[in-house]
């Protein structure tokens, strides 16, 4: 078991490397902040590495339940292989249906072949979504390089609820919670579970009004709202690219547009276009390899125009020859 001057040796420690874990955080936020642009999908998105104070408290806790990896050898060597969220990355959604599809561009964004590290659904009301991120990709800084940081994904009205009970269940500051609290904590948990059914709603009614509306297109959300709408599910891929594939490609770019190009039958003949054995599925790829008979010149002309990294659409647009 960790004694109390073990503990503060492995805070030392931890104090002089702090700041790498600040960078390892900083880094994993602004790459997914290009990434859920590109997949239009709205979030909010926030980053920081462990406090040492809350880092103390976790050892001690850890300590006490007796959990075996909590060893201070282990601590004083690699500590971030033992505790896997000193730099974190929070994503918050607003609609709780995205949760899953966030966790699928964190993938992507850091090549993670992984299923989510924990879907967790705790008794307590704690709902989130985990992913470790471990930083050992080229374009990486060296002074981070093999960190990893820890990718929690959760919508806004279960943030609320997982915060504060964290903080009092948690970091109790020498005073067990009393029933008054844990009845309000009850009240808080059923108002979060509320507001994520009426977000849900909002969402809805606000794609049917999408699916009404004659209105142009004119912006990367309201086009994920569109096809969404259509294919009756959440996508993946860069849905903003797509956008600015069809907006200079058709007319007038309406939900009645995007109808009449049968975005479901197109993502069946692109599937079988870039079928490759291990190849993940990706609903844009699909999309725009299904459209290409019709636009390709079009949709070539567009992606040729795009700066930065060579992202696996604009390969599927460039490459595909037949």
């Amino acid at each position: 078991m960790l004694t109390e001057d073990q503990i503060g040796r492995v805070i030392d420690a931890y104090r002089l490397q702090m700041a790498r874990y600040e960078a390892a955080a900083r880094f994993v936020e602004q790459r997914l902040r290009r990434e859920f642009r590109a997949a239009a999908l709205p979030v909010l998105l926030s980053s920081r590495a462990k406090h040492p104070e809350d880092l103390r408290e976790k050892l001690r806790r850890r300590a006490g339940d007796g959990d075996a990896r909590y060893d201070f050898e282990p601590l004083l060597s690699d500590l971030n292989a033992v505790v896997t969220d000193l730099a974190g990355c929070r994503v918050i959604i607003y609609d709780p249906r995205l949760e899953m599809p966030a966790a699928t561009v964190v993938q992507r964004a850091f090549g993670l072949d992984q299923r989510p590290d924990a879907v967790y659904r705790k008794s307590s009301g704690y709902r989130a979504t985990h992913l470790l991120v471990p930083l050992a990709q080229a374009d990486v800084e060296i002074s981070v390089r093999d960190a990893i940081c820890e990718v929690q994904i959760t919508s806004i009205a279960s943030h609320v609820f997982n915060e504060l009970e964290h903080d009092i269940r948690y970091k109790i500051k020498g005073v067990e919670p009393g029933d008054r609290v844990g009845w309000n904590l009850e009240a808080l948990q059923h108002a979060s579970r509320l507001l994520d059914h009426v977000v849900e709603r909002v969402q809805d009614e606000r794609a049917r009004e999408v699916d009404r509306s004659k209105k142009t297109i004119d912006d990367a959300e309201v086009l994920r709202f569109a096809v969404e709408q259509i294919f009756e599910r959440p996508i993946t891929g860069e849905v903003e690219k797509l956008f600015r594939l069809l907006e200079p490609s058709t007319d007038r770019l309406t939900m009645r547009a995007i109808e009449k190009l049968d975005l479901p039958a197109a993502a069946v003949r692109g599937a079988r276009r870039r079928a490759l054995p291990g190849d993940a599925s990706d609903d844009v790829v699909d999309i725009v390899l299904g459209l290409l008979d019709t636009f390709r010149e079009e949709f070539r002309a567009v992606a040729a125009s795009w700066r930065g990294p060579q992202t696996r659409l604009k390969r599927a647009i460039l490459e595909h020859r037949s």
